[in-house]
């Protein structure tokens, strides 16, 4: 048995509503005019169905500054990016004692307000995937799962993971930003209590998706009525 990772719906007063990434912050205003010293922000591992090489033109930097804005403080163990995953120091490390087949690039993380001003006392990680894993191990196609309604492009929702060997099937892996964990491991992730997310069952976590595409759009305090179900 598996868990998924479930976040917030309403992400307002715990979310940067918008951000950007810089590598430096000498310029004026680096929140419209971010510094890249490479192309590391444009890499996608694979393009019209060819794989990219991460050459150093792609590499990720070491540093980066994550400017956010729209919120005071940022107290997440846990946040869902378009390039990536961005974990709390403590979080990353805590993921790292259980088996994982994924690879990534890794970059730590100073998060700022628009000001420039620290809006966390915790230490951050950016992740980028590299490699996702998952397909080694899991027969999608033989998997349990009901398609999402409304998308264009199909999309589903798993209810159970059919493994092609259960032997070698790690403790953790990521599709896309998504965490899955074996039972155990979901359970630890809750009993920590990280902030960000909620490790469901694949079933709860398919029910509330299903209601979510139900409401497309819900007002603030729907989606906080409903999140305090989970969170």
């Amino acid at each position: 048995m598996f868990r998924i990772s479930l976040t917030p719906w309403c992400t307002n007063s715990i979310a940067p509503v918008d951000s950007t990434f810089t590598e430096d912050i000498k310029l004026k205003d680096p929140y419209n005019n971010p510094i890249y010293k490479n192309d590391w922000f444009n890499y996608v591992p694979i393009r019209a169905g060819k794989s990219i090489p991460l050459t150093d033109k792609y590499k990720l930097p070491s540093h980066l500054y994550w400017i956010c804005s729209n919120i005071k403080k940022i107290e997440l163990d846990f946040y869902s990016h378009s390039k990536g995953i961005i974990l709390s120091s403590a979080f990353f490390h805590f993921l790292k004692q259980f088996k994982c087949y994924d690879k990534y690039e890794i970059a730590e993380i100073t998060p700022l307000s628009r000001k420039l001003t620290s809006i966390s006392d915790k230490k951050y990680v950016f992740i980028r995937f590299t490699d996702l894993s998952f397909e080694k191990f899991v027969d999608l196609e033989k998997s349990d799962r009901i398609r999402r309604k409304n998308k264009v492009i199909a999309q589903y929702l798993y209810l159970n993971f059919s493994l092609k060997d259960s032997d070698v099937s790690p403790d953790i892996f990521w599709m896309k930003n998504k965490l899955i964990a074996k039972e155990q491991v979901g359970e630890l992730i809750n009993e920590k209590g990280f902030l960000g997310l909620k490790m469901l069952n694949l079933k709860d976590f398919a029910d509330e998706y299903i209601f979510r595409d139900m409401h497309p759009y819900p007002t603030l305090n729907e989606m906080k009525k409903r999140d305090k179900i989970w969170f």
